[in-house]
């Protein structure tokens, strides 16, 4: 189980990235896009960004959002 990420974040990335998650509960992903080990890692690892960051933001609109009493700054970043 994952220790870094909130329980709400792992509730929705695994629904949706069911398919990617072996049964013992560790997401799987690849990349042989490139030639070399080495940039198919980065690949594989921007792709596990690029899932945690879309569970992170169905968790913020699905869940958050419909708090009332919660307050969002953007920075403009």
């Amino acid at each position: 189980a994952s220790t870094f990420l909130s329980p709400a974040v792992v509730a929705h990335l695994s629904k949706s990235e069911a398919s990617k998650i072996n049964k013992d509960g560790v997401l799987v992903v690849t990349s042989s896009a490139h030639r070399t080990q080495a940039a198919n890692l980065k690949d594989a690892m921007g792709k596990v960004q690029a899932i945690i960051d879309s569970a992170y933001l169905q968790w913020v609109l699905e869940d958050c959002m419909i708090r009332e009493d919660l307050v969002f700054i953007t920075s403009g970043v």
